[in-house]
């Protein structure tokens, strides 16, 4: 469904300050001039911010936060069972909201197979030596798919809670011959398996009633509540365009299973799953394309029913092709949502937006919308994955999205009027750090703090933290 363009399209330009801010005086909690707000983001490749900028150059002040990790980068450690020539390739990375601090993911080779490592991490970035061995440990768990070019798409790390305490899981695809089963490993923060769950804290099903034989890719996995019990909804691709999702929660054989029925929808066209997240109680919601369109979609997890809606986002003059990268749900906008996305306009091209959406499981409809960029890469064919975007909102500093473009260029958007500050292209933090923020591989952002993956020149891979709102209006930082 192409959406009528008749709204007012926002385009990204250089605008002062004080205009970049206009519409946050409302806003509760402290005037701007005390915000001093801090983000961990996410580093990996050229990106971000000069680290005391002007304010049409930076409109929100960025820099590097020298009290996070070492001079604001934590490096992810080989671990010591990992082959000494063993590339570390992230995952994701999560908070533990209860013990304080972050889990990393990464995938790393043991006799030239993938095998999942996790290192914890403390709140100021440090290596936690007292967790694992020297902070990282290596699950006893099968070698997951990598596809052919090690790939770690196929896995999700996702945090949850149960009985007031800090769980994670490990959820990936597992090949076993021309078949495929799917994998789930459930821990607590310790970094023990839970041994209430599965066998031992393992569960692992071909998932038979709705996907017979051949690959079982995951897609993605979100942690909710089905009737008050804490669930793991796993979401794979199987044959014939479908989507398969499973809950995984107990004991015993029936942990991980696709209880039939409308656990399996048929599309179109095959769809792709770019985020997935939880949206309260039962239901969890993703985001991503099938064909040429966009793709949302709410899955009941309690009644096993999905309402999914494909729409374009408008341009002048039409669009060929969207995709939504991500979502957030603003507390007081009454159902509204943010999304950020991509779509090819017939005019400008490849352009990447972040809109207001009303109405998105029913009629999607704009409130407003905002180009971030245009001429935007990751299109080649269509609306493919793009990992090296991000769209970060917290509650606790709202008014503001930040967004990560695929040409690696730094746009606030004002949730408030729907227009975008002033791009910043960067190359370097400090000249010893790059960044690429992605929410497909995950993102903690926990104002004033946004975490995530990244690494220095030396192209070892790491966490970094940046300033957020570093620059006052006076212009004193």
């Amino acid at each position: 469904m192409a959406l009528a363009a008749s709204i007012a399209i926002n385009r990204v330009d250089p605008v002062p300050f004080e205009d970049a801010h206009m519409g946050m005086s409302n806003m509760a909690g402290p005037s701007l001039r005390q915000w001093v707000g801090r983000a961990v983001l996410g580093v990996g490749a050229s990106i971000a911010a000069a680290s005391c900028c002007s304010a049409a150059s930076n409109p929100i002040g960025l820099a590097f936060d020298p009290d996070f990790g070492s001079g604001g980068f934590s490096e992810l450690p080989l671990h010591v069972s990992a082959d000494k020539t063993s590339s570390i390739v992230p995952i994701g990375v999560i908070h533990l909201d209860t013990s304080g601090g972050y889990i990393a993911a990464s995938l790393q080779q043991v006799n030239n197979l993938p095998r999942m490592v996790l290192t914890r991490y403390t709140e100021a970035g440090a290596l936690d030596l007292s967790w694992g061995s020297q902070g990282s440990s290596m699950p006893a768990l099968p070698s997951p798919y990598v596809g052919g070019n090690g790939s770690p798409d196929a896995i999700r790390l996702v945090a949850g809670s149960e009985n007031g305490q800090d769980i994670f899981y490990l959820a990936f695809s597992l090949p076993n011959g021309a078949n495929f089963f799917v994998g789930v490993a459930k821990f607590v923060a310790s970094g023990a398996f839970d041994a209430s769950f599965g066998f031992g804290g393992y569960a692992a099903s071909s998932l038979p009633v709705s996907a017979p034989g051949g690959l079982l890719e995951l897609r993605g996995a979100a942690f909710t509540r089905v009737f008050g019990l804490p669930v793991l909804v796993v979401i794979v691709a199987a044959a014939n365009n479908r989507l398969v999702f499973s809950r995984a929660h107990g004991s015993g054989a029936a942990t991980l299973s696709d209880q039939g029925g409308g656990s399996s929808i048929q599309f179109g066209n095959s769809p792709n799953i770019l985020q997935v997240r939880t949206n309260g109680p039962n239901h969890i919601e993703l985001v991503g394309n099938t064909g040429n369109e966009a793709l949302y979609a709410d899955y009941d997890a309690g009644t096993l029913t999905l309402v999914s809606r494909t729409f374009r986002f408008p341009c002048a003059n039409g669009s060929t092709a969207s995709a939504i990268d991500a979502i957030e749900r603003p507390a007081g906008w009454n159902g509204d949502v943010l999304v950020m996305g991509r779509t090819a306009c017939i005019t400008e091209g490849a352009t990447s937006v972040v809109a207001r959406m009303a109405n998105i499981a029913t009629s999607p409809n704009p409130v407003w919308l905002a180009q971030t960029e245009v001429g935007s890469l990751c299109t080649p064919g269509g609306m493919t994955l793009c990992t090296g975007v991000m769209l970060a909102y917290s509650d606790a500093r709202p008014g503001i999205a930040i967004t990560m473009t695929p040409r690696n260029k730094l746009v606030p958007v004002n949730t408030v009027t729907g227009r975008p500050m002033a791009a910043t292209p960067v190359n370097a933090l400090s000249g010893q750090f790059y960044a690429q923020h992605s929410s497909y591989r995950g993102l903690v952002f926990r104002y004033p703090r946004l975490v995530g993956f990244g690494l220095d020149v030396a192209a070892r891979k790491g966490l970094a933290g940046l300033f957020v709102d570093g620059l006052f209006i006076d212009g004193f930082q």
